[in-house]
């Protein structure tokens, strides 16, 4: 992954830099006080945070640890004072179908705890006739 600055609105984008870890999907939640979340997939689904304005972020905390889905397209939504819920899309290989899952995160200064919400959403796969 690579991050990019603007600093007219994104009319212009200047220095370019890798940020030292592969990621897909990604999806940034400004917190405040300069503290970015970062969600993303590679290959399991995970949050990173930043406490410097997306410069250097930490190491992933994995948010699912199913090896049999592909999880993607992460979103998060602030709950309450340092809770967010974080919600995305996975697919599992042997049910050939899709799931939207729901983890609840709790962000402290040095530790991110994250715990299972009992909703899931399933997707039936579309199937269209010829």
């Amino acid at each position: 992954m690579q991050s990019i600055e603007s600093f007219d609105n994104g009319a212009n984008w200047i220095n370019a830099k890798d940020l030292g870890f592969p990621g897909q999907s990604p999806y940034l939640y400004n917190i405040g006080d300069s503290i970015l979340l970062l969600s993303q997939r590679n290959p399991l689904t995970s949050i990173r945070i930043s406490r410097g304005k997306g410069m250097q972020f930490s190491n992933p905390y994995v948010v699912d640890y199913d090896h049999g889905a592909y999880g993607a397209y992460p979103s998060i939504t602030h709950v309450q004072e340092n809770n967010f819920l974080i919600s995305y899309y996975v697919e599992t290989v042997e049910s050939q179908r899709a799931e939207i899952r729901f983890k609840y995160l709790t962000i402290g200064d040095q530790e991110v705890e994250i715990s299972d919400v009992i909703s899931k959403i399933f997707i039936e796969p579309l199937r269209l006739n010829k």
